[in-house]
């Protein structure tokens, strides 16, 4: 959220401000992004030579079980687990 602010030249406070009303705060939206960006990651068949935790980094989360945590909250299943059925369904 810093980094996005310091971007923009306001302060994180007023960023902050700037999201109220909004469905996702600053750093829910920053989050929720870069949960879309790694299911859309898991889907792409030329990634599939990726290990979970290289996605992840790809689009910011360096830590294997937040990724894990994150994912589960978000789509239900583990990203180990959603990787897997990909790859069966490519298989098919």
């Amino acid at each position: 959220v810093a980094v996005v602010a310091g971007a923009y030249r306001i302060s994180v406070r007023m960023l902050n401000r700037s999201f109220e009303g909004e469905e996702y705060g600053v750093g829910e939206l920053i989050r929720h992004l870069r949960l879309e960006a790694v299911h859309e990651d898991l889907r792409d068949p030329r990634l599939q030579n990726l290990t979970i935790l290289a996605i992840g980094m790809r689009h910011g989360i360096f830590s294997q079980a937040h990724l894990t945590r994150l994912f589960r909250a978000k789509y239900g299943v583990p990203p180990a687990d959603f990787a897997e059925a990909v790859l069966i369904a490519l298989l098919e």
